[in-house]
């Protein structure tokens, strides 16, 4: 679809009700790789934070996995150890799935057991969608602000949906793609603010930064990437961007505001300044987690095949080579991005790999790092669109099949439990952590799993699809018959929605648009209009 004069979304040309279909795409994404709960326990326990907030429930839950999660506070309270930015999202979506439940009540009554569960499956599907839409938003005005066209922005929103981790953590319900958001939020205000000067952009950037402290202290690191990206704009751009003191004026305020609130709420509840939700939580953390080798932090997010970022998120290795070859005809802004997401990366990486878990306990690929990982890989396609016309045939056929594979590790991702190649790691010292991962699925599907020598040892759950209509199926059969019909449902609605959309992006057909990218030796620009 060719950039054409109309409605404008923060000074850009957004074709009319787009940001809405995106909306749909991620409401109905959200629904299809719903688990039936909030998909581990560290979200399990930011809702039971949320929900303590407006009920007579404690914060931390009586079971003794939580309580070690839980430190007492200057009254001797158990309080909950984690900050207050993702349990802040999630309390207007509790409020309102506690609201349908009562409603339900009246016509059918519920255990509390029941109620409990559909709580967390309504909570999970809310605050997702928010999240994922948040963030899907933020990625594609960053790249209409970094001068991709339509059709090649939404290619590169779409891939950070279905082609990297992002798709993962739409099912698990920790707090990454909350920070994604705040961090893409925070980069585009950035851009915007470079382009014209205007203090709202540069306020938009220290309230997406300052929440995000919120979330977790260390998000400090996103807020240090974006400033990367700011002065390697300054230093590299054409002309002299309107940006003035007087602009960081409007920047200051709501990102102090935001560190302030999170220390704030660490003293009120624990009497310190300078710790963390962790180092108030004694020494039963510590003992979770045994002592390593040196090194070994390093290499469990570069080489260790158990969570290495290169074999999670294929994409970023993508981007780095296109980056190395065409690193000259690169846009200013976009290199200046991904150094800005490089610089977090390193950072996070070294701080993370002296840290208790260097990669994020039971997690698919490293999610401690994960958010400058998306951003590099959200730059991956634009890029490859970009310079289509320079790359070898054979060369395209196989980036499209790296894309491809990438989706589909992706997939893998949403339909068992991670937890299974986690525990097998730890039995077994093996780290190829994706191809144990597509044997457990081969398990499952043949209907061995149950008498398999490691699968059985694990509750009737993680032998099951890890979607919503499978999990049912345990304790509802009746029930699990209506929701998969509804989830095939729900795909196809998903499959049609999503034609739609790359459809209009790419002016035409998609299968049919790709096979004509890939034979042609001419540029196919990805705006409506037939190649040069």
């Amino acid at each position: 679809m060719p950039d054409q004069p109309g409605p404008q979304t923060a000074g850009l040309p957004v074709p009319p009700h787009f940001l809405l279909a995106l909306l749909l795409l991620t409401a109905l994404t959200a629904a299809l790789v719903n688990p039936g709960n909030m998909g581990s326990l560290d979200p399990s326990r930011r809702l039971q934070q949320a929900h303590s907030w407006w009920t007579d429930e404690p914060e931390v839950g009586p079971e003794p996995y939580n309580q070690i999660w839980g430190a007492p506070d200057r009254q001797g309270l158990k309080r909950a150890t984690f900050g207050m930015g993702h349990p802040l999202i999630l309390l207007p979506a509790d409020l309102a799935a506690s609201g349908m439940i009562r409603i339900a009540r009246l016509a059918y009554p519920l255990d509390p057991p029941t109620a409990k569960l559909l709580r967390h499956v309504l909570v999970a599907f809310l605050s997702q969608t928010f999240i994922g839409w948040a963030a899907l938003v933020f990625a594609y005005l960053l790249l209409r602000a970094l001068a991709f066209s339509h059709g090649i922005a939404t290619l590169g929103t779409l891939s950070l949906l279905f082609a990297t981790t992002f798709l993962h953590y739409l099912q698990i319900c920790q707090e990454n793609n909350l920070m994604l958001a705040l961090s893409l939020a925070g980069l585009f205000g950035v851009a915007r603010w470079l382009d014209t000067g205007a203090g709202r952009y540069a306020a938009l950037a220290g309230a997406a930064f300052g929440y995000s402290l919120l979330v977790r202290p260390t998000t400090l690191g996103d807020a240090g990437g974006a400033f990367v990206f700011l002065v390697l704009a300054l230093w590299w751009g054409p002309r002299r961007p309107l940006v003035s003191l007087a602009s960081l004026a409007w920047f200051l305020p709501p990102f102090l505001a935001g560190g302030m609130a999170e220390r704030g709420y660490q003293f009120l509840r624990f009497g310190v300044w300078t710790g963390t939700y962790y180092t108030t939580s004694g020494s039963g953390v510590q003992d979770l987690f045994p002592p390593r080798p040196p090194g070994t932090g390093y290499g469990s997010s570069l080489w260790f095949p158990q969570n290495s970022i290169f074999l999670f998120d294929p994409l970023l290795p993508l981007l780095l080579i296109l980056l190395a070859v065409f690193w000259t005809a690169t846009a200013p802004k976009v290199k200046a991005v991904a150094l800005g997401a490089l610089a977090t990366l390193a950072v996070y990486i070294v701080f993370h790999a002296g840290y208790l878990s260097p990669t994020g306990e039971h997690s698919w690929g490293s999610r401690y790092v994960q958010t400058p990982v998306h951003i590099l890989c959200l730059l991956a396609v634009p890029l490859l669109c970009t310079h289509w016309k320079a790359i070898s045939r054979l060369v395209r056929i196989a980036a499209v099949l790296l894309i491809a594979w990438s989706v589909i590790q992706q997939i893998a991702s949403l339909l068992l439990i991670m937890s299974l190649e986690v525990h097998y790691v730890d039995h077994r010292h093996s780290d190829w952590s994706i191809l144990r991962r597509f044997y457990h699925l081969w398990l499952v599907f043949s209907g061995a799993a149950d008498t398999h020598w490691w699968l059985s040892r694990f509750p009737p759950e993680w032998r099951r699809l890890s979607l919503l209509p499978a999990q049912l199926g345990l304790r509802y059969p009746l029930l699990s018959h209506i929701a998969t019909g509804a989830w095939f449902l729900i795909l196809a609605a998903l499959l049609m929605h999503a034609r739609r959309i790359l459809h209009q992006a790419i002016g035409g057909p998609p299968l049919a648009r790709l096979a004509e990218v890939l034979r042609t030796p001419r540029p196919v620009h990805l705006d409506g209009r037939p190649g040069a």
